[in-house]
């Protein structure tokens, strides 16, 4: 006879341990007693079958030990003794069996499971989404087709998955991770899908420090959930992980899980024994470089392939990233290259150039570009298309038409069409804006489009509907006065030092305020004298409604704190009104009952103008287009309750200083050829802020270091590589709708 010891696979029981203090005690879990009882009632001193499974670190054997009425680990779960383990239950016959037991024993509320509750998720468990982005194999971007009246899109995390990697910066993808994005791409991206949300994380910092991933909603929580596609047939999840593109995470014991993990388990056990994707041999990996040929630095490469490109009739493509209406990122798998494609022809009104952008641009978005923009974007991004080159300019653009294959025709067979206008089903996305009123042609490259008379086809239908861009007065006007030009504000450079300082509200990297620790006490006095006189209920209260502009006393929600105040707006029906708190920097809407007049002491100081706080932005640098949210956090973990030097180079016309940020420890060390780097380089260096090419900062030559290594280590706003100027080419005029209708007038 052989006696060995088994160890039940794929579950955990209350056992019996040591005290601490007392190697001679011993002391019972909750349920150890019973377990033991359990089993020795229904085991010992009988014939029972043993399947051994495996062994464990230590050398002990695992195995499932089967009962004539059953195995008896589903009955330790199903009485609630026992608990799944993930790493051991991977060797049973069906660890998804041993999960139902557990849950019919959660359900039940028995033993272990007493006071156990089920895990709450904010918002809705299932909704309709669109998916937007692919952003890697198991990260999309999806828009929430449930909520009416605005546009929410979130970032979601396949649940119980993890997909390789994407490189950054330095390093290299992992093998398979451009494949698990593709084949997820093509799966999804554009279409509608069931979102199942598994579970919720708080976002955090990884063990290596770098920055935590993006939230999913306002509250900073991670999203992970199952995507239902295909008419709801068919599991994303699932499905990368049977093409041996995504393996399944070993999730700790009381960890939450996506619904079907074991199933996803078992689809990954077959993946492996077929050795197929990443459970292969990774030098069998395929290998994916792109050249990539954006931005003026590559100007001389992208014109290297103009005459290639033109002389191809058309050309498959996918749209990588959209920069406006008219403007591409496009991926040409057929000359493995990325590049800068523009709309040939027509002109799309400019969105607001966000700071930091490249090049020329309006400070407030055209009439209708927001519009233009987001309906471009909802028709092609990451989606496949065909593409005609006329030319490419100086900037490294190429110039030329592209038309988005309609439902049921391929890329490829519509590169394979004899019309390109009628052929396989296509439209010409050029024509469509034009139709729809988002573009105007552009005389001296219209006549250099093959499609010249389409284009002003459609421009002439949407001229005679009077539809968007062209119902607008200034398109309907061939001459009129412009008025006289806003007069320029006048900025002054200055080189002076706050002393300490904290920061007291953030909106941006362009917009804070901060407050002088010499201003400390007095603050704390006015405070104090404020909160004193607006105690009591009946005192100061306001006579009637106040009006924007007003100076008043108003009770911050969070801590029901009384400070002084500017009303800024007022709601329609004047229940309610927007103030700004003038010592700290913040906005907030309150109703009537939280504002009061501000005490006669006080008033003078105000009107005076004093306030301490002072409104700043970090000087050298612009916020990073798509960025403005990481670097706010980035940002506030850099300056948060810290006190901090601050100088300042510059203070604009309307009172904003420009500043340069450093702890105050940093300050206070000679940097000896700047061995430290202020928080302006901080944000720089990650690629969370773009340097301003127009700034005269003192730390000019010491932010331009931090981007260009930034840049080549493509972080965060150069993940797309050297994006170049938006509107420098003196190709494009500024959108002049004025300007445009005399040329066609002409």
């Amino acid at each position: 006879s052989v006696y060995s010891t088994i160890l039940l696979s794929g579950i955990q029981v209350d056992t019996f341990k040591k005290a601490a203090d007392d190697p001679t005690k011993i002391n019972a879990e909750p349920f150890a007693a019973e377990a033991k009882y359990f089993v020795e009632s229904r085991l010992l001193n009988r014939d029972v079958e043993v399947r051994v499974e495996g062994c464990d670190d230590f050398g002990n054997i695992l195995g499932s030990v089967y009962h004539p009425n059953g195995q008896i680990a589903l009955l330790l779960l199903k009485n609630g003794l026992a608990k799944v383990v993930d790493g051991s239950a991977r060797l049973t016959e069906s660890p998804l069996h041993l999960r139902e037991a557990m849950k019919e024993a959660q359900a039940k509320r028995l033993r272990k499971w007493k006071n156990w509750q089920p895990a709450q998720i904010s918002g809705a468990k299932e909704y309709a989404g669109k998916v937007v982005e692919v952003v890697s194999g198991d990260v999309l971007m999806v828009q929430d087709l449930t909520v009416t009246g605005q546009r929410v899109e979130r970032r979601l995390y396949l649940a119980s998955i993890r997909c390789p990697r994407l490189g950054g910066g330095k390093k290299e993808d992992e093998a398979y991770a451009w494949d698990a994005k593709e084949f997820a791409r093509k799966k999804v991206a554009g279409k509608k899908v069931k979102v199942v949300v598994e579970y919720m994380r708080e976002a955090t910092p990884s063990a290596t420090g770098n920055l935590p991933p993006p939230p999913s909603d306002s509250s900073g929580k991670m999203h992970f959930v199952t995507i239902m596609f295909n008419e709801e047939k068919q599991n994303l999840n699932e499905t990368l992980v049977t093409q041996g593109l995504a393996k399944t995470l070993p999730h700790r014991v009381d960890d939450e899980r996506a619904a079907n993990y074991d199933l996803m388990v078992e689809l990954e056990k077959a993946a492996s024994d077929k050795k197929i994707g990443v459970h292969g041999p990774e030098k069998a990996a395929p290998k994916h470089k792109i050249n990539d040929l954006m931005g003026p630095a590559n100007a001389s490469r992208a014109k290297a392939f103009e005459s290639s490109l033109a002389r191809q009739p058309r050309l498959e493509a996918v749209v990588e990233h959209v920069f406006n209406a008219g403007r591409f990122k496009l991926r040409v798998p057929s000359e493995n290259i990325s590049i800068s494609f523009v709309l040939g022809g027509i002109r799309v009104p400019q969105t607001a150039k966000k700071e930091g952008a490249l090049g020329k641009g309006p400070k407030t978005s055209d009439p209708f570009a927001e519009e233009a923009l987001a309906y471009v974007r909802d028709m092609v991004i990451q989606q496949d298309v065909v593409f005609k080159v006329d030319v490419c300019d100086k900037g490294g653009n190429f110039i030329g038409s592209m038309w988005k294959p309609r439902a049921g025709v391929t890329a490829a067979q519509a590169a394979k069409a004899k019309n390109p206008t009628q052929g396989a089903g296509e439209g010409n996305l050029a024509a469509e804006l034009l139709e729809l009123g988002y573009a105007m042609t552009v005389e001296f490259s219209l006549n250099q489009n093959p499609f010249r008379d389409a284009l002003l086809a459609a421009e002439k239908k949407a001229q005679d509907a009077k539809m968007r861009v062209w119902s607008l007065p200034e398109t309907t006007q061939a001459n009129g006065d412009a008025g006289p030009a806003p007069e320029k504000a006048v900025d002054r450079n200055v080189d002076e030092s706050l002393g300490p300082v904290v920061i007291s509200h953030i909106e941006g990297i362009t917009r804070f305020f901060v407050q002088r620790e010499a201003d400390g006490k007095a603050l704390e006095e006015l405070q104090n004298t404020l909160n004193e006189k607006c105690a009591d209920d009946n005192a100061f209260k306001l006579p009637s409604a106040p009006r924007k502009g007003e100076l008043v006393a108003a009770r911050f929600s969070v801590d029901k704190q009384w400070y002084r105040a500017r009303v800024e707006n007022r709601s329609t029906g004047g229940s309610s009104f927007t103030v700004f708190f003038l010592d700290y920097g913040n906005t907030e809407t309150l109703s009537s009952q939280d504002l009061k007049q501000l005490p006669p002491p006080l008033t003078p100081v105000l009107q005076g103008g004093t306030a301490f706080c002072k409104s700043c932005k970090l000087s050298g640098v612009l916020e990073a287009p798509e960025f403005e949210r990481d670097a706010f956090n980035h940002f506030a973990s850099l300056v948060d309750e810290k006190r901090l030097a601050c100088k300042v180079e510059k203070i604009e016309a309307g009172g904003t200083l420009h500043v340069v940020l450093e702890g105050e420890e940093e300050a206070a060390t000679p940097s000896h050829g700047a061995s430290h780097k202020s928080i302006n380089e901080a944000l720089v260096r990650q690629g969370l802020a773009r340097l301003n090419k127009k700034s005269d900062s003192k730390i000019f030559a010491r932010l331009k270091k931090e981007e260009e290594a930034a840049r080549k280590e493509h972080l965060n706003v150069w993940r797309h590589g050297d994006v170049g100027d938006d509107d420098d080419d003196d190709d494009f005029p500024p959108f002049n709708p004025r300007a445009a209708a005399n040329g066609a007038k002409k």
